[in-house]
C-alpha cells in the first residue's frame, strides 16, 4: 500500500511547526536547511506525514489565503476522545466538536495556524455500518454491505 503526504504551503515555518508539535502532539521530522532557518519541515502522527513548505517559495502571495478547499482527514490511532480533550485544553480551534457520524465513523474537525482544515478520525464504536470511503475496509460484508457485481453482461442476439 502506498502512502500519500500532502505538502502544505505556510507563512510562518517556525509557528507552523511550533503548532503541530505542541497543539497537536506530531513528531518532528526532517527540517531543511535546519531547525534555526527551516525552509522546509516534515511533521508526523501514527505514521502520517505532513510536508510544510514557504508559501513565499511557492509564489503565494501574502494577500492570498491558504488553506482554502484543503480539508485533511486522518485516522488516528489511540483513543480519539482523550485526543479531542488534549486538544481542547490546548486551545486548538475546533471548528466541529466530536461525534458519531451516522456512516460509521467518530470525528472532530480542528483548523491549524495557517487556515488549513483537519478532521481527526476513527471508525465509531456505536455505529456498525461503517461506510465512509476514507477508512480502510478487509471485506465489505464487515461493513454491512452486500457485494454485487458492480455491472452486468447480456448477450444481444441479431
Amino acid at each position: 500500500m502506498g502512502t500519500l503526504s500532502p505538502a502544505l504551503a505556510v507563512r510562518d515555518m517556525k509557528e507552523t511547526i511550533e503548532f503541530y508539535k505542541n497543539s497537536l502532539g506530531f513528531e518532528m521530522g526532517m527540517v531543511f536547511p535546519d531547525a534555526n532557518n527551516p525552509g522546509y519541515a516534515e511533521l508526523s502522527k501514527d505514521g502520517m506525514v505532513l510536508m510544510f513548505i514557504s508559501a513565499k517559495d511557492c509564489k503565494i502571495g501574502s494577500e492570498e489565503k491558504l488553506g482554502i478547499g484543503v480539508n485533511l482527514y486522518m485516522q488516528i490511532d489511540g483513543d480519539i476522545d482523550e485526543y479531542y480533550q488534549e486538544l481542547k485544553k490546548r486551545g486548538v480551534k475546533i471548528t466541529v466538536d466530536i461525534a458519531d457520524e451516522p456512516y460509521g465513523i467518530r470525528d472532530f474537525t480542528v483548523e491549524d495556524v495557517n487556515g488549513y482544515i483537519l478532521t481527526f478520525n476513527q471508525a465509531s464504536k456505536t455505529v456498525n455500518n461503517r461506510t465512509s470511503p476514507g477508512m480502510p475496509m478487509t471485506k465489505p460484508e464487515d461493513f454491512g454491505w452486500e457485494t454485487q457485481p458492480i455491472y452486468t453482461t447480456s448477450t444481444v442476439s441479431t
